[in-house]
């Protein structure tokens, strides 16, 4: 299935949709309850983005947190599977799927030093279809909790399989800006199109607690977007 606009080569960034943005405002509906950040996935509205992270591809992305009030010892977040066919991206399979998962502090607004640094296997869970794009949602426990206050976070593929990348989906909230490591080891961190913020959910305590609740979402926006089956 091939992405409905070009391929945006440099950010390697897949941006497709024109519909409202259904549940912006309502992260609760699919991060758990007292969530330390919640940043719900992004489901085919016109500022819908999806960014590879993965480290076969060379690219990372990284999501600024702020005023963490207690360690992180859970997360949640969402994304596609996705190969470079040549002509653009087309789906693949990439579950089970390997992730590192690394925390940073903050040196003037950019990632820092390492703070945590985790790698995770998991078996992404189908749970939408965006843009004719299927969503899986991806779910840990951290091995030990990750302490910090303001910082930032990267999630990225790491399998180290060229053909299937991870790209992480967008979200709706947060401060409108992300960072990005290129293959040459440059780091831009920007805000707009290409830099929105990405989708993930926080917790202080193990996941998962109780499940994203797709069916409420679906029953009350209907075909803005398609529960898989």
């Amino acid at each position: 299935m091939k992405l409905a606009t070009v391929l945006t080569l440099v950010m390697l960034a897949a941006a497709i949709g024109d519909s409202d943005n259904a549940f912006g405002q309502e992260p609760g509906l699919i991060c758990p309850s007292g969530a330390l950040l919640a940043q719900p996935p992004n489901l085919g509205s016109e500022g819908w983005d999806a960014y590879v992270s993965d480290s076969a591809a060379g690219y990372f992305r990284y999501e600024t947190l702020r005023g963490m009030p207690e360690p992180v010892c859970g997360i949640r977040w969402w994304g596609l599977a996705a190969a470079d066919s040549g002509a653009g991206l087309v789906e693949c399979d990439d579950t089970p799927a390997s992730f590192g998962i690394t925390f940073y502090g903050d040196d003037q607004d950019r990632p820092g030093a390492t703070v945590c640094s985790y790698a995770i296997d998991v078996a992404g869970t189908a749970v939408a279809v965006v843009n004719g794009w299927t969503l899986y949602e991806y779910e840990v426990s951290l091995d030990s909790c990750c302490v910090l206050t303001d910082g930032w976070v990267s999630i990225a593929g790491a399998n180290g399989v060229p053909s299937c990348w991870f790209l992480w989906n967008s979200s709706p909230v947060g401060d409108d800006s992300a960072c990005q490591r290129n293959p040459v080891n440059d780091l831009v961190c920007a805000s707009g199109q290409h830099f929105r913020d990405l989708s993930l959910c926080l917790t202080g305590y193990p996941v998962p607690v109780e499940p994203s609740t797709w069916g409420a979402i679906k029953a009350r926006y209907g075909d803005l977007f398609l529960r898989l089956r």
